[in-house]
Formats: structure tokens, sequence, C-alpha cells
């Protein structure tokens, strides 16, 4: 039996939930500011432990993981604590502040041989993977172009930030680290890497403003080129606040063939005729077991390191440290590998 906890329940409910059908997995202990999330959450999962200082979720010596789900300004000093205090840790995305931080936490995960995971949960759905199946077979051939979209007309009202709300900190750049780029694109970057089986990447090239949301300090727009070691290029759009129809997909463009994500359409040529194959993906019995949380028990039970691990996170953070970087001097910058 492994024993788990969640720190901050307003993200955190996904993996409560999650972690409760995982078999041989105890949720021992929650932690929230909040007290009566923190009665009603401990409640309803029938968990041993609640508090609201997290340091003392963290001293309990027989919870064996953790998951952190707080304020990005919290990610990593949260993680480094739990790390430790010899705690697996799956923890939020962004998964720091920049990418320095996410270094400490890498390093700091291999010092202390434990868990680093960063929740990148969009690979966990059954269309994405069965995607991921037919580029890894070949069906597209080389994979030259990934588009990454994620445009929303509003995320939050503006009166949150008037407010006593808990989450006034996604408007302040010192404790959210930005906006549209910070809070999604690691999830379109990830999946468009994942997708190549290429995380390394070399350069990029973008814009990152503020154009409607005057209110904070935060960009609302972001669009950058990034270019990978393997030669593919990404393209990634995000918007927090935008006078456009909400989406979120990928368009992959391959040598034989092509797709385009949520929902998946394949594109291809047959007998000389241009197709377009719209799978029905079935969530079946064995595909809900396929969960993020599921993932990350299996990998401290066999001590594998992570498809989502604190590397891949890492890559993630090099390239938005890198367009918020080309942002301000207006030209591509070089990451480092």
């Amino acid at each position: 039996m492994l024993n788990v906890g969640v720190i901050g329940l307003s993200m955190g409910q996904d993996h409560l939930l999650k972690y409760s059908s995982i078999k041989d997995v105890k949720i021992y202990a929650v932690s929230d500011l909040d007290e009566d999330k923190l009665n009603a959450f401990s409640e309803k999962y029938n968990v041993p432990y609640k508090f609201t200082d997290y340091h003392k979720l963290l001293d309990i010596k027989d919870l064996d993981a953790v998951s952190i789900c707080l304020p990005n300004f919290l990610h990593a000093p949260v993680t480094i604590e739990a790390l430790n205090k010899g705690k697996h840790v799956l923890v939020e995305k962004p998964m720091a502040m920049n990418s320095k931080e996410a270094e400490e936490m890498v390093n700091k995960a291999r010092h202390k041989n434990k868990i680093l995971a960063v929740a990148m949960n969009y690979r966990f759905n059954p269309e994405r993977m069965f995607l991921k199946t037919l580029i890894d077979k070949g069906e597209f051939g080389k994979i030259y172009y990934v588009k990454c979209v994620t445009l929303r007309r509003k995320t939050f009202n503006k009166k949150i930030v008037q407010s006593k709300s808990s989450q006034k900190w996604f408007f302040t750049k010192e404790r959210s680290g930005g906006g549209a780029l910070v809070d999604m694109g690691p999830h379109l970057l990830d999946l468009a890497m994942w997708y190549l089986d290429d995380f390394n990447p070399v350069s990029a090239y973008g814009v990152a403003s503020t154009e409607l949301m005057t209110y904070s300090d935060i960009d609302d727009f972001s669009s950058s080129i990034i270019k990978l070691k393997g030669g593919a290029t990404l393209h990634l759009e995000s918007t927090w606040e935008s006078f456009t129809e909400p989406k979120l997909y990928n368009i992959l463009l391959g040598t034989k063939g092509g797709a385009k994500t949520d929902p998946l359409v394949i594109y291809k040529e047959v007998e000389g005729t241009d197709v377009e194959i719209r799978p029905q993906v079935l969530q079946n019995e064995p595909m809900k077991d396929k969960t993020l949380q599921a993932h990350f028990i299996d990998c401290i039970k066999k001590n594998k390191t992570p498809e989502v691990s604190g590397e891949r996170g890492l890559a993630v953070m090099r390239i938005i440290d890198a367009v918020y970087e080309s942002a301000k001097i207006g030209k591509a910058v070089r990451i480092g590998i």
C-alpha cells in the first residue's frame, strides 16, 4: 500500500478523484488553507490526516508521495522540501516559475533518488494516446511541423483583481510567472514534443503581450516559433482573453500524412485519393486505468522514470523562458541543451 498526500485542494480535486480509483493506494493526508474545503474532502475520501499547514503533512514519515497543486510560485520550494523529506512528487504545471527553479527541482530529485513527475495530464487522453501509437508506427512518416493552439475568450472576470479571491495570484507575474504562455503553453508544448519524441529545443522566437487584460501585468496573448534538435518546427498560439472562438488543438504535418486533434482527424492518401479518417476511439475499460496519477504510482512501484518526468518539464520551461526573453529583445533566442 502506498500512502499519498495532496497539497492544495482547488487544483488537487482531480488528483484526489484519480488516486481514489487506484488499487493499493491510500489517500493518507490532505492540506489546504480553506478549512471548509479541507473538512469536506477529507470526509469524502476518508483521509486520516488533514492540515492547514502543509509542513506538517510533509513531516509524516509513512507518507510515500505527494501531489503539489499550489499556486505557481510555490511549486519549486514545496517540491524541494517534499523531496528533502523523502517523498516522491507529482507537481502541477508549470512545474516552476522559470527554468532555473525547474533545474533545481530536477537536481534535487536525482540527489534524493526520488521520482519527480509533472502534471502533463493532457497526454492521458484516448485519442491523443491513439495518435501517438500511430506516430510511433510511422504512419505519418517524418513529422516536420506541429501547430499548438490554445485560445480563450476570457479566463477570469477582472473583478477578481479587486476582490479577496484566492485566485488573485494568477494576475501578478511575480506569483504566476506569466499568463497565456505559462498557463496552457506547457500542456501544448509537452504534447508536441511527446508526439515527436524530441525534448531538445534549440531556439525560440516569439511575442508575449498584454492587449486586453490591461488591469494586470501578465500576457494575455503569445505566439512563438520553436525549433527542435531533430529539425521539427513548433508553432504555439495562446490567449487568455481574446475575441475569437475558444479552441485547443494540435495540427501535425508529416511526409506520409497529417492529423488534427480535438477531435482527432487523420489526413492520408490512399490509392491516389486524399482521404480524411475520423477514428472513434472509445473510452474502454483498459483506457480508464491510463491516468496521470496511475502512471505516477506505477513509476514509484517499479522505480522507473515517468513519461512526464521532471527533465521533460524542464525542457518546457526552457522554451517558455526563451519566448519571454525573445519577446523582450525582439529576436530569436538560443536554448542550451
